[in-house]
């Protein structure tokens, strides 16, 4: 879901209510722990396309991909859980009607979120219901509700939206790694290299996980199988794809999350980049184990 880091940001400010946390740390986990799955959840869009360019089942692509979910998840545990920091002044009772009143403050976003998967309807449709739910289930006036919206945020949230699509547009129109590829070629660039900095950079350029595999996995398909696909070349490509997208301020989650938390640009990325040589880390590591075992 393009920009879905919105969805999750409330929930994050709404728990870090209770701890001493600054806006880049709330910005990164916000960021981090909605993509941990991505990896290897078969219903993100690119899981079923990459199938298809790769000539492979899902679960095949899975198996190869899952050491960066789980990368992902111990990276989380080790550098951002200790960053929040319980406020010994708040105390929150944990009784039963503050479970209820937990669970109705999500009442609305499950209603959408059943609305667009089970009976289909659509995202507009769905978010007026979950607007008119919170209206007369709440009892927010509509005046209140209206008041709510700060038009101002929204617009250069609009604007932000528009510039990212229309530069991931441009350059999937422009052919640009087309030529880069054949540059590559050309000065017989290692395989390994081109594996890895040709997902890479379209990451950079896109930050959208469908344009970046959909765009780099066509070219290096002679690379990456012969008669069947090779594991290890499958799996460089796509770090090299997962750690440009996750890193180009043009994935939205990235720049929706910085611009919701009013976070700074410096302070978070000091503490994503933290979190990605992690990854990359332990992603080196887990090539050599299949590049030796096999």
């Amino acid at each position: 879901m393009p920009g879905g880091a919105l969805v999750s940001a409330p929930l994050v400010e709404e728990g870090a209510k209770s701890s001493v946390i600054s806006s880049g740390e709330k910005t990164v986990i916000n960021y981090w722990f909605r993509h941990i799955w991505e990896p290897v959840s078969p219903i993100y869009p690119e899981m079923p396309m990459n199938a298809a360019i790769l000539g492979a089942s899902i679960p095949f692509i899975v198996s190869v991909q899952w050491p960066v979910s789980v990368a992902m998840i111990v990276s989380g545990i080790i550098f951002l859980l200790p960053l929040i920091r319980v406020n010994g002044d708040s105390k929150l009772e944990k009784s039963f009607k503050f479970y209820l009143e937990a669970l109705q403050s999500v009442l609305p976003l499950v209603l959408v979120i059943l609305l667009i998967l089970v009976l289909k309807l659509s995202i507009i449709l769905s978010i007026a219901a979950g607007i008119l739910y919170v209206i007369f289930v709440k009892r927010v006036s509509f005046q209140k509700a209206i008041k709510s919206i700060d038009l101002k945020f929204l617009f250069k949230i609009l604007f932000l939206m528009f510039s990212i699509f229309y530069l991931k547009y441009t350059v999937i129109d422009s052919n640009v790694i087309t030529g880069v590829y054949k540059v590559l070629e050309i000065y017989n660039v290692p395989n390994f290299i081109i594996l890895f900095f040709l997902p890479f950079i379209v990451g950079i350029m896109t930050g959208a996980s469908t344009a970046t595999f959909g765009v780099s996995y066509p070219l290096l398909l002679p690379i990456i199988r012969s008669v069947n696909i090779i594991p290890l070349n499958l799996f460089i490509a796509f770090v090299g794809g997962w750690l440009g997208i996750m890193l180009t301020p043009t994935h939205l989650c990235l720049s929706l999350s910085i611009e919701y938390f009013s976070a700074k640009f410096k302070e978070t990325y000091i503490i994503l980049i933290k979190n990605l040589a992690f990854v990359f880390l332990l992603s080196v590591l887990w090539m050599l184990v299949l590049k030796f075992s096999r």
